[in-house]
Parts: C-alpha cells; structure tokens; sequence
C-alpha cells in the first residue's frame, strides 16, 4: 500500500515537471498541431509513462532484495552470535532471542518468545535483577550483573548479563554469557585455598604438640641420664634398676611416637601402598595383636575374642593389623587393671563387616569424642597407670579405614568405659573392584 501511494505521489511530480519543462520551452501558441500530431505525442507520452514505470518498479524491487538480504544477514549474525541475546519488554517479556540465548535458557526459542525471563532467575536474587532491570531501562546506560538461573531438569547456572535499553526506552536489550564453569573454578579455589589455610593451621598445632609430647620423654632421659652421671657411685642396685625401668620406659614412648609419625608422615605422602586381598578375618585379628598380648597380660585384662572364623573381608593386611593394634593398645591403656576388653566382629551388611572393640574403662566426655580424629583435637590423656600416648594411633587408624572406604565411631560414657566401631569390606566387596 506504501509503495502505491508513493508511486502516485511520483506521477504528480512527474506531471508538474513537465508542465514546467514545456513553459520553459516555450511552444508557441499559434503553432497548429493536426489529429495525428496530438495522436503521436499522446502515444510517446504513454509510452514513456510506461517504461518510467517499469524502472520504478524494478528499483522498488532491487530495494525490496537488498533489504531482505541484509534482514538475512543479521538474522545469520543475530542467531550464531556465541552470546546469548535476549530483547526484553518493559514487563520483562522475553520480545526476541537469537539460538545463543535460547540453548542457554535450554527451550525451544518459538517457546521462550512472551515468556518472563525474570521467572529464571533464582528466587533469591529476583530482587536484585529487578533492581538491576530498572536501572538499565531507566538509566539508558549500559549496566552489567551476575547471578544464578534455574532452568528445568539441568543444574543451576552462573551468567552474566549486561544490558542497555533501546533507543525509545521502551525495551531491554540484553547479552547473556554462560560463566557456570568460571564460577565453579573460583568456587573451587576458594574451598582449595581455605583447606591449604586450615590444612597449615592444623600442622602447626600438631606439630606444637608433638614438640611437647617430644619433650616429655627426653627430659625424662636427659634428667635420669644426669642423675645416673652424678650419683653412679652412691647408687644401689635397685636404684640403678629404677633408673634403667625409666630410661626405658622413655626410650619406648619416645620409639612409638616416632614410628607413627613416620607412618603418618608417609601416608600423607602416597609413600604407604593399599593392597586389598581376601582374607580371613580372625587369623589377621591373631597376627595384628601379638605385640600387644604382654601389654594385656601386664594389667591382667580379661581380653575375649568373639570373632567367627567363616568371617572373610578385602582389606589391606598391614593397614588392618595396624588399625586393630592401636585401637586395642588405646583400650589397654584406659582400662584399669584386672578390667575386661572385647573384640567382636559381625557382618552388618552384604558389602561392610563391622568389628568392635568395647572395654570396662575410664570412658570419655562428649567433647574428647568430637576431637578424637583431629590433628589439633589436643587429646593426649595419660593411662589409668600413667601409660603415655603418642596422641598418632587413633588419627592413622581413622586414615586407614577411610582407605578401605570404611568409617569409624565411638560410644563412650565416663566411668562407664568405651566401644570403637570400624568397617571394613566384606569378601562381597570384591566384586565391585
């Protein structure tokens, strides 16, 4: 209809430019034109009508082409933009969006068209979008922000948008940059960072600890040693006996504080190897507890194994002799004398055997339970016969059974003595490896 009217408004014109063309050239009024004349000049007039016609119609038509060409170049540069654009009402009405932005809203683009965009964003950052949309259409200036949509049957994401309103004020135009994985890896940094800082934190405190617990019996060397120097010739028997029993009692605590940080030291590096095998549980209990059977027979403990022999599980033999030997020892060390420990074992379901280690002892409070498998946990209680502790034992058996994909718990009341629970993979297990 537009091109009708302008071309009628070209034919006037035209008409009224040759009014004037023919006064310019004066034709004189005498000048007698015979029918014929006028029938041949009204013929050159309608022909050229015509062609001027024609030529309007093929500019008319090569204006319409590159126009629809160019509507198709930007349609091509519009839908495989990598960026997302979105054109937005003023009542956040998703107007327009290129392929880029509807993959990011996970639809159909035809579905996403009059669909309130502000509906992805997570509830608890709408008000900062909306806060965020006012400003851009209000403000025409180009703001940018971050926050997290909620798309159906995919994980959240993290985007960025940055935006501008159009020309007449009326609309948001908007550029949306997927950025989950950007997020993600800063997310992960910080948890890094903040382990490294809690990791150093805690190596600290240990370490401080296991300088005290290094002291203790080196004094008790230096200072018997010195006493020994001293008085070697005013001395009894019995007295340099006594001396000996503590330099030795020194000397050992000071071992097994050695060997455990050792072992601790060498599991923190990947230097101690896991080498799951089947085998029979109550054999490797046998083997893992001989060390300790004078331990128990000192304190006159009635020391009782429920364990039965079909009892099969997949661990690591030197890891779980480990493991039942500190926890024993640790029993050992808070029962009092002539108390009764038992060591018992059950299957608790097809993939894990649970074995516990319940005694008659001094038992714990609720807050030494919390810190017994912590580094900086400080628990280093001396025995009901002031045995010493290395403070290791528990931490490296906690370490152990992770790496049997197993757990650790204990039950204790004061007074009322204490059970270790572990698991520990049944020959079922096997099968999944």
């Amino acid at each position: 209809m537009n091109n009708q009217n302008n071309f009628k408004v070209d034919l006037v014109l035209l008409r009224t430019n040759a009014e004037k063309l023919i006064e310019r050239n004066s034709f004189e009024k005498t000048t007698q034109f015979s029918e014929v004349d006028y029938q041949k000049l009204i013929h050159e007039l309608e022909v050229h009508r015509i062609e001027l016609e024609m030529q309007n119609e093929e500019l008319r038509e090569s204006k319409l082409r590159e126009e629809q060409l160019a509507t198709e170049k930007y349609n091509q540069l519009y839908d495989f933009l990598q960026i997302g654009c979105i054109t937005l009402t003023a009542e956040k009405e998703i107007y327009n969006l290129n392929l880029s932005g509807a993959n990011i809203l996970g639809k159909e683009r035809e579905s996403l068209i009059k669909s309130r965009f502000d509906f992805f964003v997570s509830e608890d950052e709408r008000i900062d979008f909306d806060l965020f949309f006012i400003h851009v259409l209000y403000s025409n200036t180009k703001a940018s922000c971050k926050l997290n949509l909620l798309l159906e049957q995919t994980k959240p994401l993290y985007v960025q948008l940055s935006a501008i309103s159009s020309s007449k004020g009326d609309q948001c135009l908007m550029t949306i940059i997927d950025i989950t994985d950007i997020k993600n890896a800063e997310l992960e940094i910080t948890r890094k960072n903040a382990e490294l800082l809690s990791l150093v934190a805690e190596k600290d405190k240990f370490f401080s600890i296991l300088a005290h617990d290094l002291r203790s019996p080196f004094n008790v060397l230096l200072g018997t040693t010195q006493m020994l120097m001293d008085r070697d010739s005013l001395m009894s028997l019995d007295d340099i006996q006594s001396f000996a029993k503590m330099i030795n009692t020194s000397a050992n605590n000071l071992y097994g504080l050695l060997e455990d940080l050792l072992k601790w030291s060498n599991l923190q590096m990947g230097k101690i190897s896991y080498n799951p095998k089947l085998i029979k549980l109550l054999p490797a209990i046998s083997a893992g507890l001989r060390s300790v059977t004078e331990l128990i027979d000192n304190k006159l403990i009635d020391f009782r194994i429920e364990v039965s022999h079909n009892l099969t599980v997949f661990a690591d033999v030197d890891m779980l002799e480990l493991i039942l030997r500190n926890i024993v020892v640790n029993a050992v060390k808070f029962t009092p004398r002539s108390g009764k420990i038992t060591l018992s074992a059950r299957q608790l379901d097809d993939q894990f055997i649970e074995i516990s280690i319940r005694d008659s002892g001094i038992g714990m409070k609720k807050v030494m339970i919390e810190n017994l498998f912590r580094l900086d946990g400080g628990i280093n209680r001396m025995g009901t016969e002031g045995e010493a502790g290395t403070g290791l034992g528990l931490i490296l058996c906690n370490d152990f059974i992770k790496k049997h994909d197993g757990k650790i718990w204990v039950k204790s009341e004061v007074d009322k003595g204490s059970t270790f629970h572990f698991t520990i993979p049944s020959e079922n297990a096997i099968e999944n490896e």
